[in-house]
């Protein structure tokens, strides 16, 4: 065996026991984490499709689903979680991701993994639960992210106390209709944010809250005003539509367009329109699964009320028929048994009671 070739090996085994020596380190097994090796752990190399499965489980002893075998990517898969119920077969919300540097890539991800665990503070004592946690940040985290992550934690934790102390102390006590009232809530408790977590993590944690939180206020505060024309009203509420993040744009548009066409279809069936009319608006807007659907409910839907309608009239009929209250009482008793299933009968009394208001 020639000088070089021998140096060759020894290189190679000296790699292998470090590459060990890392896997080791990384792969901790009594962490509340369940993830892949913290190496792995960067905004380049970690794919978007992983962020909701390379997180965390918290077991009832070592805090690794499989025991004490080597800890594997989670990808793809539900966490197992053993002593916290209301967690079982559920996948972690939220991720814990660091850029290139190592440094904790700021996100409303990492709130969303606090309170993924913080939520079940009733099934384990809060200071045992902060404590898995916390082991579960260091274990999963390299630095200089795992310090990062456990200052924004503890600032986390510091706001939920200072915003419990102002809830005790009556924030949320608002005079209903009082706006100003509740535009000096959404003011006491942004500022709350912003001194406890620094206003790039209150920004990144809850600035989508607050934009919805401004915009229903403002909404409100328009509503409310009685001197804007129609066309300033709509112009106003525009501006406020501005300012929401797009996916809750999305959303907004999506409602508004589902009540326009809720409104067409009710002023349809109000002129009597056929049930291909109503599946002629449906297919303008939905796709064919939708709409069939749609139209078996439809038809459901007219066949309950011509039902209910059949039994209104024969109901009518008995009336004068009987000499005495209870004996027409159980004549109409006896007809609804007849018509309806004991189900359907109780959905039938509950619309006369309506009716009778």
């Amino acid at each position: 065996m020639n000088k070089k070739y021998k140096s060759g090996i020894i290189f190679g085994l000296f790699m292998a026991v470090i590459s060990l020596g890392l896997v080791y380190k990384t792969q901790v097994t009594d962490s509340p984490f369940v993830s892949a090796p913290k190496q792995d752990l960067t905004a380049n190399n970690f794919s978007l499709q992983n962020q909701h499965h390379a997180a965390a489980t918290l077991s009832q002893n070592s805090g690794i689903a499989g025991g004490d075998n080597p800890q594997q990517d989670i990808a793809g898969k539900t966490p197992v979680i053993k002593n916290i119920k209301s967690l079982s077969g559920t996948k972690i919300h939220g991720n814990l991701r660091v850029d290139e540097d190592g440094n904790l890539i700021v996100e409303k991800a990492v709130k969303q993994v606090f309170d993924y665990f913080l939520n079940v503070s009733g099934e384990v004592p809060r200071a045992e639960l902060i404590e898995q946690i916390k082991q579960g940040i260091a274990d999963y985290l390299a630095e200089p992210a795992e310090s990062q992550a456990l200052e924004i934690f503890d600032n986390y934790l510091e706001y939920q106390t200072a915003l419990q102390t102002e809830i005790d102390g009556g924030l949320y006590q608002v005079t209903p209709g009082n706006l100003d009232d509740l535009e000096a809530t959404y003011r006491t408790r942004s500022q709350l944010r912003s001194f406890h977590l620094g206003n790039d993590a209150a920004t990144a944690f809850f600035e989508e809250e607050e934009a919805r939180d401004w915009y229903t206020a403002g909404k409100l505060r328009l509503n409310a005003n009685p001197h804007l024309t129609d066309a300033e009203r709509q112009a106003e509420l525009t501006a406020l539509e501005n300012t929401l993040p797009e996916s809750h744009k999305k959303v907004l548009y999506k409602q508004r367009d589902r009540e326009a066409v809720r409104s067409k279809i009710e002023m349809l069936r109000s002129e009597n329109a056929s049930i291909y009319d109503l599946k002629e608006e449906w297919s303008k807007h939905y796709d064919s699964e939708t709409v069939d659907r749609f139209v078996q409910l439809e038809v459901s839907r007219s066949n309950w009320n011509n039902r209910f309608n059949d039994y209104v009239q024969k109901k009518e009929d008995l009336a004068g028929k009987y000499a005495t209250e209870d004996a027409y009482n159980q004549a109409v008793t006896e007809l609804k048994s007849s018509m309806f299933s004991e189900t359907e009968a109780r959905r039938v009394s509950v619309k006369e009671s309506l009716a009778a208001e």
